[in-house]
């Protein structure tokens, strides 16, 4: 019984002696991960100089009369994944309606330009021909960007007569 006594005690220290020698290694990191909201985007409009009639009783091409403001896309957005579009679907332009009741008052197209460039509405740009600009290549700026309304062509005598359009427009932004 001594020798099993024996046996024992010095099995139970040397399973402590190892025990302690077995040294534990810890280590930690930080996890850590950001939560976004999807983006918001928004688009407003802020109205410029009223439309004049001319001489000859219509109005000319180019009447810069209000810009829309566009925020909240993804960093890195090109210009080129932006479309305005609006109900009449008219290529590269939109329409603005009479609505002061008289629908003999008509109708007429605007472009939506960056820097004197046309933005793409309704699928189409109106980069080529005689409008000059140019499709605007790059990226958006992070903090938003504004975009001009110009009247689109030249309205003969009468086409266009004094009163309120509008329009709505739709800004469609790919790659989001």
């Amino acid at each position: 019984m001594k020798i099993f006594t024996k046996t024992l005690i010095a099995s139970a220290l040397l399973s402590s002696v190892t025990m302690a020698n077995a040294a534990s290694l810890q280590a930690d990191a930080t996890v850590t991960a950001k939560v976004v909201e999807p983006a918001r985007l928004t688009l407003s409009f802020t109205p410029g100089a009223d439309i004049s009639l001319n001489d000859k009783n219509g109005i000319d091409e180019g009447v810069k009369f209000g810009q829309l403001s566009l925020k909240g896309y993804k960093s890195g957005t090109a210009f080129a994944d932006v479309d305005f579009t609006d109900t009449y679907g008219n290529s590269a332009s939109i329409v603005l309606q009479n609505v002061d009741g008289n629908l003999d008052n008509g109708k007429f197209n605007a472009y939506i330009k960056y820097n004197d460039k046309f933005m793409f509405v309704n699928g189409d740009s109106a980069d080529e021909g005689d409008h000059g600009g140019g499709v605007i290549e790059g990226a958006m700026s992070d903090a938003g960007e504004k975009f001009d309304l110009v009247t689109a062509e030249h309205y003969a005598d009468g086409t266009v007569r004094p009163g309120t359009y509008s329009a709505v427009v739709t800004a469609v932004v790919k790659n989001q």
